[in-house]
């Protein structure tokens, strides 16, 4: 996968490798962008707008604060309202509204 992200900061822009990250979080109108072996990335652009320029076949929302990339997925867990088990051992929360689209989306990976 040599697909990028473009992700503008003050004074920078950074390209981002897409099969490098493990999920993408909501924080207000800020994205924290989550890589394998590398640090947090934080910019000003609300996640909703990384949603649209995801490839849909490797990155599902699971949750409204979550994009999370499918192939990083370990497992899913109806446990505590469910959520997934990342690579890196994070878990990440599978909402209610979103859980039917989510495991339509993993059971086709």
């Amino acid at each position: 996968m040599d697909d990028y992200l473009i992700v503008a900061e003050t004074g920078i822009i950074i390209r981002i490798l897409c099969g490098g990250i493990l999920y993408l979080q909501a924080d207000g109108n800020y994205t924290h962008i989550i890589q394998k072996g590398k640090p947090k990335q934080t910019c000003s652009k609300a996640l909703g707008k990384f949603q649209v320029e995801l490839d849909c076949k490797l990155f599902c929302r699971c949750h409204d604060s979550y994009i999370v990339n499918l192939l990083e997925i370990l497992k899913y867990e109806k446990a505590r309202g469910g959520y997934v088990l990342l690579s890196d051992g994070t878990r990440v929360p599978v909402s209610q509204k979103k859980k039917k689209h989510f495991l339509a989306a993993f059971c086709l990976k």
